[in-house]
């Protein structure tokens, strides 16, 4: 075996899959955060017992990683994920280094072949050698990806962090039925991949749309949501056609109609289920806030407002979610999510027709949880209004 033989010795294990962005290869061993220990009351013995665990698994880690290159490190770090898949192929075909700079979509694909190949080789890292000399065309077409220079092209418009196998599995199929957009499309990542492959049956996005949301990234993020929101309403009212989005403005005209729509729904809503209670107390000296406590309420918010919260019901429902008018300052919509670790966070705030609110209106309401949220973490003060 060659490689750094030091750090994947005959003996040593392969990591799992599934690494996450923080450490390059994982965790030894799993250490909660500081915010953790506090709120389980845990003693100073317990907190200095878990420092030290931190400070032993990054020396192991800066000790079973130091034979690595550093610049190979710093190459392999900006991979979303398949760390160890990527880490291992370089240390067993080094010539392999100049692809992950050159193609980074195809360095990762050939670090877990199996997966895109419908007869996996029983020797990968032998059937990657023999692919170093050849051209770049020829490992696309061995992946099972058009052998052309143009899919060379559209892989290097997708950055390192958006490498990954779900994204690189739609680009093979965006490869057959949206050639001509991916080539005409100047930057690619996940987003856009996922907008080009969920439109069959619902909705058809334009190259000009998608060209446009390419070249603006907070647009992009506006037209996901948007969209999403956009599809949950068309659901809700049974609404059938394909969408045709050619542009953002496009997107924006979609919704509102959906929104005028789905605000006469709520004479057809008999008897909805109570809403649980607002998690954050609505109570700030910078603003006058209200929960919003019924679906009713939510359809009403979206009819003036002109906004789709109208269809958040099923998510205040099942606990991930809440939406609070706010008065004054200004007039708008904030919507609260929970997030993995157990705290309400800002999900979004905004004013008439979707338009942003001023700056110094966010800075209070992120005040506002943030303060608000320090007692309802742990579920015992979920109070309300």
């Amino acid at each position: 075996m060659g490689g750094w033989n030091c750090v994947w010795g005959h003996r040593e294990p392969r990591q799992r899959n599934g690494i996450g962005r923080d450490p390059i290869v994982g965790s030894f061993e799993r250490v909660p955060h500081d915010s953790d220990a506090n709120a389980e009351g845990e003693s100073w013995e317990e907190c200095a017992k878990w420092q030290y665990v931190r400070e032993r698994n990054n020396s192991l880690q800066a000790e079973y990683l130091s034979p690595v290159p550093e610049e190979i490190l710093l190459a392999v770090s900006r991979f979303a994920n398949r760390h160890w898949h990527l880490l291992n192929l370089v240390a067993l075909c080094p010539r392999v280094f100049d692809l992950v700079r050159a193609t980074p979509a195809l360095a990762l694909a050939l670090s877990s072949p199996w997966v895109f190949r419908k007869n996996p080789p029983r020797q990968p890292m032998r059937s990657v050698r023999s692919l170093l000399g050849k051209h770049q065309t020829d490992i696309a077409a061995w992946l099972g990806l058009p052998d052309a220079w143009s899919t060379v092209r559209i892989l290097r418009k997708l950055p390192p962090g958006e490498c990954t196998v779900l994204n690189l599995l739609h680009l093979r199929d965006l490869f057959r039925s949206r050639l001509k957009t991916l080539q005409h499309i100047p930057h690619l990542n996940g987003s856009i991949i996922r907008l080009m492959m969920g439109e069959a049956g619902r909705y058809q996005v334009s190259p000009r749309f998608l060209h446009e949301i390419a070249l603006q990234p907070g647009l992009l993020e506006r037209s996901v949501r948007m969209l999403r929101d956009t599809l949950w309403m068309r659901d809700k009212l049974e609404s059938s056609g394909i969408i045709i989005l050619r542009s953002y403005q496009d997107l924006t005209r979609v919704h509102d109609q959906f929104v005028d729509q789905l605000g006469r729904m709520d004479l057809t809503i008999i008897n909805p289920p109570p809403f649980p209670p607002p998690p954050l107390v609505a109570s700030s000296p910078h603003l006058e806030l209200e929960p919003m406590l019924t679906e009713h309420e939510l359809l009403e918010e979206a009819r003036i407002q002109k906004n789709c919260v109208g269809g958040y019901g099923p998510w205040v429902l099942n606990g991930n979610m809440y939406l609070y008018r706010l008065l004054s300052p200004e007039r708008a919509t904030v919507a609260v999510t929970l997030d993995r670790s157990g705290q309400w966070r800002l999900d979004e705030i905004k004013s008439r027709y979707n338009s942003e609110v001023r700056p110094d209106t966010l800075s209070a309401v992120r005040e506002w949880i943030a303060s608000a949220g320090n007692g309802s973490i742990d579920g015992n003060d979920k109070g309300d209004c």
